[in-house]
C-alpha cells in the first residue's frame, strides 16, 4: 500500500567496463539528479563520477542485494526507474540478457525480479544488444518502456543514449516539462541509429515524476477529420518516433459508420490527446485510399505508428485496450486477460475475449482449449467468434479439434464454415477430421446455405443466387480442409472420383472434387483418366485441365499420358491443342517430353496450329530451348490458334435473347364491388419496367356505378391509378403471376362534387403470353372504400398488355 507520497527510485545496471558504457552510466545519473531527488542504486565495475545512495559489483549477489534494498522502502506511490546498459546477448531462449563478467543475465529473469517491487509508476530503458528481443516482457499499464533494438537485432548504445540522457533535450510542447517521449524522440533524430527503436508509454511521463502535456489535445477533444489518402498522410506526418494515431476508417455511403462515430468521439475525448485520433471518412469514392491500410470493410479502426506500420485493433469498441495488449504485453499476460473475459457473465465480453485472441493469432494457442469450449457457449455471436479465433490459431489449436468436430454437425451455416476452415487451419494434426468433413461435403449444403440467407432476413426463394454462393463457399471449405489435413488421403481420392463417375452428381460437386483433385496433386494420378474424360464437358472442362496440370507437376505417369493424347491424331485438333496448354502449364516437370514436342513441330504432315502450340509449349518447359526454336516459330506467325469443336446443326447456340422492352401499355375492363354498390367501366395505363421482376404502372380508369344503398341507380367514377408491380414467377413478357403491392385512387362524381376514394392495398394478377411481347391479364385486389365510412370491397380488370 501507498503513503500518499510519490519517492523516486533508480536502478542502473550496466557489467561492462568499456568507456562508453561507464559514460552512459554518469550521464543517467546526472539525468535523474536534475529532475529530482532520487534514491539511485548503481551495479557497474566502476563506480560513477556523481555520488549515489547504493553502489555493488555487477554480479547476480550484488544485484540481489540491491533489489533487497529497494523492496524494503518502496509502496504502491512511487516512481521506479530502470537503466539495463552494456553489452547484451540473445540469451538461450532467445528473449535477450544483460552481460556481466562472470554471466549473462537473461531478460526473463529480470523482468520476474523487478515485478517483486512495488510501484505506482516505472520508466524502463534498455540499450543493450538484443534489449528489443525482451521488450513486451516489461510492459504493463504503468509502465513506460524504451528499447534501442528491435528484436533479435544487434545495436550500437553510442548512437543513442548520449542523446536521450542528454541535458541538451528541447521542450517541444513549451510545458515546462522533458518527458520521456521527447528524449526518446530526441534521440531517434540525432542519434540517426538503424535500429527499428521500440516506444511504449500509458501516458507521457517525465523523470520529474509528473505527467506532461498531452501533444494531441484538441480544442473540442474530437478526432481530427480527413478525406482523403493525402489528408491522411499529412496528419500521420505529424507523428514524432514514439507516437502514435488511432485512425477510425470509413465512407460516406457507410450506414454503420454514422452510428458509431460518436463512440469514437467519446474515446477522443477519454484519451485527452495522448495518441493522434483521425477520422477518416473516405468521400465521393476516395475510401479507395484506404486500401492501402488494409482496410477491407467499414467501419475500420487501427493504429499507426511513426514509422507507418499499422496494427490491429481486436475491438473498435475499446481500441485502447488493444494499444495496451496486442502492443505491448507479453502472449503469456495477453492471454490471462482475455481468458478472464471467456468467463465473464456478460456475452459482449466473452465475445470480445474471441476477438483478441483472434487478433494474436498463432500466439493465441494455449487459450485453444478455452476456445473449444466457448464453441458450446449458449450465444450464437460467441460461438462464432470462438471458432473464428480457432482459425487464426492455426495447428496450435489442436485441443480444439473435438468441439470442432461437433460444429461440423451443426444447422449453423457459419458455425459449419468456420470450423472447416479452423481444422483446415490445423492441418495434418487433424487427421482424424476428414472423414467428418466429407461426410458433411456429401450433405445437403444447399439446404444449410438457404437457413442462413432466411436467417439472414432475406426470402431464400428470391435471393437463389445468395443461397448458391454460399453452398458453394462452404463446399470449397470443406474439401480444401480435408485435402490440406491429409493430401494422400485414399478415402479422398476414392469419394472425388465417386462423384466424377455418378451421372446424377450436380455441378457444385463435380466442381469441387475437381478442385480436391488439383490440391491432391501427384497422389490424384489415378484420376487423370476420368479427367481426360470430363474436358469437353461444358461446365468443368477447363477446371479438369487445370487439375491435370496441377497432377502432372509431381506425377510422371501423369505427363506422359498427357503428351500421349497430345501426339495421338485420331483425337480431335482442339482437344489436342488443350493437352498441349495443359503440358506448357504443368512447366518444368514437362521437360521430359521436349524432344517429343520438337518432332511434333518439325512434322511437316502436322496440323500447322498444332506444331505452332507444340513449339510454345517447349519454350515454356525447358527455356533453354528458347533461341533454336526462334526460326521455327516464326515460320507461323501467321497461323491461328483458336480451335473450337466442331458443331452439328443441332448443336448450333441459340440466337442471343433480345433486350427485354422497357415499356408496356395496357387498356383493360374494370369492375368493382363493396357492401351496396358495384361498377364496370375501362382503363388505360402505361408501364416502366425497373428490373427484370419490378415494374410501375400509372393510368387512369372511368366507371358507371351502381349505388343501390344510397338509393341511386347510377353514377360515374373516376381515379387515378399507381401501382408497384412484383412478378414472381418468370420475368414479365411471359406467363405468370405477379403482385399488385398497392394502387391509389377513383373518386365518385356526383351533381354535389366529390364524395368518395378508394385505395387497393394488395393484389394478384396472371398473365398469358399470346405473342412475343403481348399478354392477356386478369389482376384481382382487395378494395378499401371511403365515402361516409370505411368499407371493404374487391376490384378487378381483365386486359391486354403490349410491351415496347
Amino acid at each position: 500500500m501507498g503513503d500518499g507520497i510519490q519517492k523516486k527510485y533508480a536502478l542502473i545496471v550496466n557489467g561492462d567496463t568499456e568507456a562508453r558504457h561507464l559514460g552512459n552510466v554518469d550521464r543517467a545519473v546526472k539525468a535523474l539528479r536534475t529532475e529530482g531527488s532520487y534514491d539511485i542504486s548503481v551495479a557497474s565495475p566502476k563506480a560513477p563520477g556523481g555520488a549515489v545512495e547504493h553502489f555493488e559489483a555487477p554480479s547476480r549477489e550484488g544485484l540481489e542485494k540491491l533489489l533487497s534494498g529497494m523492496k524494503a522502502q518502496m509502496d504502491d506511490d512511487d516512481l521506479l526507474v530502470v537503466y539495463f546498459t552494456g553489452h547484451g546477448d540473445s540469451g538461450a531462449k532467445g528473449e535477450g540478457c544483460v552481460a556481466l563478467p562472470t554471466e549473462c543475465l537473461s531478460l526473463s529473469s529480470l523482468s520476474a525480479d523487478l515485478k517483486k517491487l512495488s510501484y505506482g509508476k516505472r520508466i524502463l530503458v534498455m540499450d543493450n544488444c538484443y534489449s528489443g528481443s525482451g521488450f513486451n516482457l516489461f510492459t504493463d499499464t504503468k509502465t513506460t518502456v524504451v528499447s534501442q533494438g528491435s528484436p533479435g537485432e544487434k545495436v550500437s548504445c553510442q548512437l543513442f543514449s548520449p542523446f536521450f540522457w542528454s541535458d541538451q533535450v528541447p521542450d517541444a510542447d513549451q510545458d515546462g516539462k522533458i518527458s520521456v517521449q521527447e528524449r526518446f524522440q530526441h534521440a531517434v533524430l540525432k542519434g540517426q541509429s538503424e535500429s527499428l527503436l521500440q516506444f511504449y508509454s500509458p501516458e507521457p511521463l517525465s523523470f520529474s515524476g509528473g505527467v506532461a502535456a498531452r501533444p494531441f489535445r484538441t480544442a473540442d477533444s474530437k478526432p481530427v477529420e480527413v478525406k482523403n489518402g493525402k489528408e491522411l498522410k499529412a496528419q500521420l506526418a505529424r507523428l514524432k518516433p514514439g507516437q502514435v494515431a488511432l485512425v477510425a476508417f470509413s465512407a460516406d455511403w457507410c450506414v454503420p459508420c454514422k452510428s458509431y462515430q460518436p463512440h469514437f468521439e467519446k474515446i477522443a475525448h477519454q484519451d485527452g490527446g495522448r495518441v493522434l485520433m483521425i477520422h477518416a471518412e473516405g468521400r465521393d469514392g476516395s475510401e479507395e485510399d484506404w486500401a492501402e491500410f488494409g482496410v477491407t470493410s467499414f467501419p475500420t479502426v487501427s493504429f499507426v505508428d511513426w514509422n507507418g506500420k499499422v496494427g490491429k485493433v481486436a475491438d473498435r469498441m475499446d481500441p485502447m485496450a488493444s494499444l495496451a495488449l496486442l502492443a505491448v504485453h507479453s502472449p503469456e499476460e495477453q492471454i490471462k486477460v482475455y481468458l478472464a473475459k471467456l468467463n465473464s457473465g456478460d456475452a459482449k465480453e466473452r465475445f470480445r475475449a474471441t476477438l483478441g485472441l483472434r487478433a494474436m493469432e498463432a500466439k493465441a494457442g494455449p487459450a485453444a482449449a478455452a476456445l473449444g469450449k466457448a464453441l458450446r457457449d449458449p450465444d450464437a455471436t460467441v460461438r462464432l467468434g470462438a471458432v473464428w479465433a480457432l482459425a487464426e490459431i492455426g495447428p496450435a489449436a489442436e485441443p480444439a479439434i473435438p468441439a470442432l468436430l461437433k460444429c461440423l454437425e451443426a444447422d449453423d451455416y457459419e458455425l459449419v464454415l468456420g470450423a472447416a476452415r479452423a481444422l483446415g487451419a490445423i492441418g495434418p494434426k487433424a487427421k482424424s477430421a476428414v472423414p467428418a468433413l466429407l461426410k458433411r461435403f456429401g450433405s445437403n449444403l444447399q439446404r444449410l446455405a438457404q437457413i442462413a440467407v432466411a436467417e439472414s432476413g432475406l426470402n431464400p426463394t428470391l435471393n437463389l443466387h445468395l443461397a448458391d454462393d454460399k453452398a458453394f463457399a462452404l463446399a470449397g471449405a470443406l474439401v480444401g480442409s480435408a485435402v490440406r489435413i491429409d493430401p494422400g488421403n485414399s478415402d479422398l481420392l476414392k469419394t472425388f472420383l465417386e462423384i466424377l463417375r455418378d451421372a446424377k452428381s450436380d455441378y457444385l460437386r463435380r466442381r469441387h472434387a475437381v478442385a480436391g483433385l488439383a490440391k491432391m496433386g501427384g497422389a490424384a494420378a489415378e484420376a487423370a483418366p476420368q479427367l481426360m474424360a470430363m474436358i469437353e464437358d461444358p461446365q468443368i472442362g477447363h477446371n479438369c485441365l487445370t487439375a491435370l496440370a496441377a497432377i502432372g507437376k509431381s506425377s510422371p505417369n501423369t505427363l506422359a499420358l498427357l503428351m500421349a493424347q497430345a501426339a495421338d491424331r485420331k483425337q480431335a485438333p482442339f482437344l489436342r491443342f488443350h493437352y498441349l496448354q495443359t503440358l506448357g502449364d504443368v512447366g518444368a516437370p514437362a521437360a521430359s517430353h521436349g524432344e517429343t514436342l520438337l518432332k511434333m513441330a518439325q512434322d511437316p504432315t502436322e496440323d500447322p496450329r498444332l506444331r505452332k502450340q507444340a513449339l510454345l509449349t517447349l519454350r515454356k518447359v525447358d527455356p533453354s530451348k528458347t533461341q533454336a526454336t526462334e526460326a521455327l516459330l516464326a515460320s507461323f506467325a501467321d497461323v491461328s490458334l483458336l480451335f473450337s469443336k466442331p458443331r452439328t446443326a443441332e448443336e448450333e447456340p441459340p440466337p442471343a435473347p433480345q433486350a427485354l422492352p422497357r415499356w408496356s401499355f395496357s387498356p383493360s375492363a374494370e369492375f368493382s364491388a363493396r357492401p351496396g354498390a358495384g361498377g364496370a367501366g375501362f382503363g388505360l395505363t402505361a408501364g416502366y419496367r425497373v428490373s427484370r421482376t419490378f415494374e410501375l404502372r400509372l393510368g387512369a380508369t372511368f366507371q358507371g356505378m351502381h349505388l343501390a344503398k344510397e338509393d341511386r341507380p347510377a353514377d360515374f367514377q373516376a381515379g387515378l391509378r399507381f401501382e408497384p408491380i412484383l412478378h414472381l414467377f418468370g420475368a414479365p413478357e411471359k406467363s405468370g403471376a405477379h403482385l399488385t403491392l398497392g394502387e391509389i385512387g377513383a373518386y365518385h362524381l356526383f351533381a354535389n362534387g366529390i364524395t368518395g376514394g378508394y385505395f387497393a392495398p394488395l393484389g394478384i394478377g396472371f398473365s398469358i403470353k399470346v405473342g412475343e411481347n403481348s399478354q392477356l391479364s386478369l389482376g384481382l385486389k382487395g378494395q378499401v372504400h371511403r365515402e361516409k365510412d370505411w368499407n371493404w370491397g374487391g376490384s378487378g380488370q381483365f386486359g391486354w398488355v403490349t410491351r415496347f
